[in-house]
């Protein structure tokens, strides 16, 4: 095992000994068993015990349990269960029956993942009563229960601030005041770089565990200015925390086999969450993905009810282990979610990785965006609504990052060419626009960069608006 403090070796020892496939489908087995038992479980055909034969589900399908629980609906006793939602990023928010047992596994995956944020080249450099700053969302988001479960598991290891999720402001302050005892952060790039550094001097920690993938394109000034580089994991309220971060690909995480059966799907047949039941969907297992392809993932948690869930998130496979971990798994990284690239006239398809790097390599230096799909006439265009760090020209922000994509994209240039015109359009966003709108969306860790929803896109020019 990677060189650590011994009081943390037994708690990193459940995700670095190798999974075996036979414990993972003796895992499948004792939760279809106990599904077949239930009417959830009923009404998918569980009784068969052959998961391959149930169809890919969605929130619809839930729903209705959620809405009207009856006892016989779910495997647990009713009390055991917590009613949490969303933060409808994707949508309008959705309320969920939760087990404890949920919460409770993904305290303990929180709790490794914070000490393989630590590592710094050589060792985990975690201690007992490190200090650790966490941006939840309060009750009843999922986020919150789990927090309440760490705090109490894990108080020995690390010294938590807030104990119990406040709202983001208040965060904020906290970890202002006391940035010179924190060790470690859990906090979403924006409100880091924006909200707290410029308060915050020489702020330097041993782990910084964000969600937000566009650390990864950011990783050497982060690990420059903090000390530490940015690590990951995956979590959603429909499978809670499931990954540990890799540490030899930056941003990559590595999937627990011990929480949830995962499936995928190739990003060329992904699928949108249309009903509530699909079926005739093949997918692959997690020994038959392969390095350099997209996946969209189907979860199947084995302590909860939801069974061949249909995300919306793509993965990439970056390798087939981690060699600092010894982990012999596939590594992944967060590539997008299904549908959200901005397709211009079927030239070319814009991802958010890509736009970041754009943003990246031609030094516009910005708080935060979001993109959209817009059509003027018989021409389409991709309108990037973005919030810079400094004073500067519409026009010169637009050129700027025009240019870069015709140097980046292929087909991205060469519509601009054959149709002679500029596919790009940015409008500027008010300073501290991104900020209220983030304060204001509880439970919402990043804003949604492509494919905002139509209320929440109004909401934030509202807010420009009134920041002028």
């Amino acid at each position: 095992m990677i060189q650590t403090h011994p009081e943390f070796e037994s708690l990193l020892t459940p995700f670095l000994k190798p999974n075996g496939e036979k414990k993972t489908e003796e895992l499948l087995r004792r939760k279809l068993s106990q599904l077949s038992g239930c009417e959830i479980g009923r009404k998918l055909g569980a009784s068969n015990g052959r998961l391959e034969e149930l169809p890919l589900t969605t929130y619809a399908f839930y729903q209705p349990f959620y809405e009207n629980p009856q006892p016989s609906a779910f495997m647990a006793p009713i009390e055991t269960y917590i009613k949490t939602m969303t933060s409808g990023s994707q949508g309008k928010p959705k309320w969920y029956l939760q087990q404890a047992a949920l919460f409770k596994d993904s305290a303990q995956t929180f709790a490794a993942v914070l000490t393989l944020s630590t590592f710094d080249g050589e060792q985990l450099t975690a201690k007992p009563g490190d200090v650790l700053f966490a941006m939840a969302a309060p009750k009843p988001f999922a986020g919150a229960f789990m927090v309440e479960h760490f705090v109490q598991n894990y108080h020995k290891l690390f010294k938590m601030i807030p104990e119990t999720p406040l709202d983001p402001a208040n965060q904020v302050m906290q970890m202002v005041q006391r940035s010179r005892e924190v060790s470690i952060v859990f906090l979403p790039l924006p409100i880091l770089m924006n909200m707290v550094l410029p308060r915050v001097r020489d702020l330097r920690l041993k782990g910084y565990l964000t969600m937000d993938t566009s650390a990864g394109y950011l990783a050497d000034e982060i690990k420059k200015t903090l000390g530490a580089r940015p690590t990951t994991s995956y979590a959603s309220t429909e499978t809670s925390m499931v990954a540990i971060p890799s540490l030899e690909y930056t941003m990559g995480f590595i999937l627990d086999q011990t929480k949830c059966f995962f499936e995928f799907i190739p990003e060329k047949k992904s699928l949108a969450a249309d009903g509530d039941r699909i079926s005739g969907v093949e997918t692959l297992r997690i020994s038959e993905v392969e390095k350099g392809s997209r996946y969209q993932l189907v979860a199947t948690p084995f302590s909860s009810e939801i069974t061949r869930y249909l995300t919306s998130d793509i993965f990439e496979c970056l390798a087939d282990g981690d060699s600092i971990l010894s982990v012999d798994q596939p590594v992944f990284k967060f590539a997008s979610r299904v549908g959200t690239d901005i397709a211009l006239h079927n030239f070319t398809r814009i991802n958010e990785g890509e736009l970041i790097t754009a943003l990246k390599t031609a030094g516009i230096k910005h708080v935060d965006f979001t993109a959209r799909w817009e059509a003027s006439g018989s021409l389409e265009y991709m309108t990037l609504y973005i919030e810079t760090e400094e004073t500067t020209s519409k026009q010169e922000v637009e050129d700027t990052i025009h240019q870069k994509l015709l140097e980046m994209d292929r087909d991205y240039a060469m519509l601009s060419r054959l149709f002679a015109y500029k596919p790009l359009r940015v409008t500027l966003l008010s300073k501290g626009t991104f900020a209220k709108y983030l304060g204001e969306r509880t439970g919402t860790i990043k804003p949604e960069r492509l494919a905002m929803k139509q209320e929440n896109f109004q909401r934030l020019l509202n807010i420009s608006e009134t920041m002028k």
